[in-house]
């Protein structure tokens, strides 16, 4: 996404995107790293807006009822304004705000800290779902999977699922304030793993849409169609 959004080129091949600058702060890979999966997914080493933030420690630290905002916080959204990016993406949450799983308190600080800091932009926050849950189908996702305090889901404007079992993978909206982003194909997308061969090395591209998938879907919205038709009479 982040690299569809820099260069302007379709998100999945097919969602079309307005060409924009997007700061990615990772928290987990290193620049190096980053710096391969961007290649393997197509770029070629040409000028685009993506800021690259690796090698960071946490932004907020709440504990006990005291907030700490650390010094590289301040260096982060100091460099950020200066940059004035027009995405911001965050890798993962757990690793840049660090508060007990089930703290609101400590939920409420990042969202009213992200509201003050970076207002204006769009903000995309990695996370994890509850590892202790068996989500056998997508269906199973709710925003109840999502780990961490109830006002972490309420300081979100939407809230997406990425994953499934291999080789079923989706795209679902668990919450959406701005209105279905699928509303053609209900309230997800069906994806599969890109992976090329290159010099007897199998490379992970990203995900796609699924073969046949919009087939599918296009077959079941006629369907539902007819049907309605002919309960209607008409």
């Amino acid at each position: 996404m982040a690299l569809a959004l820099a260069t302007g080129e379709p998100l999945f091949g097919m969602y079309a995107t307005k060409k924009q600058s997007v700061a990615y702060l990772s928290f987990e890979d290193s620049k190096a790293r980053l710096l391969q999966r961007l290649q393997n997914m197509g770029w070629e080493g040409e000028k685009i807006s993506l800021q690259l933030y690796t090698d960071l420690s946490p932004l907020l630290i709440s504990s006990g009822g005291r907030l700490e905002t650390t010094t590289l916080a301040k260096s982060i959204t100091k460099s950020i304004k200066a940059q004035n990016p027009d995405t911001v993406i965050i890798d993962t949450y757990s690793q840049a705000f660090l508060h007990e799983d089930g703290d609101n308190r400590g939920s409420q600080a990042v969202g009213n800290w992200i509201k003050k800091e970076l207002r204006g932009k769009t903000v995309l926050i990695i996370h994890h779902v509850r590892k202790a849950e068996n989500y056998e189908k997508t269906e199973d996702v709710t925003l109840d999977a999502i780990r961490g305090a109830s006002a972490l889901v309420g300081y979100s404007r939407s809230a997406f699922f990425l994953g499934g079992m291999d080789p079923q993978y989706a795209l679902k909206t668990l919450k959406s304030n701005y209105g279905e982003p699928f509303p053609d194909y209900q309230n997800k997308l069906y994806l599969e793993k890109d992976i090329v061969e290159i010099d007897c090395k199998k490379i992970f591209k990203g995900f796609k849409i699924r073969g046949g998938h919009f087939d599918k879907m296009d077959k079941a919205r006629r369907e539902a169609d007819a049907s309605a038709r002919k309960k209607l009479g008409l």
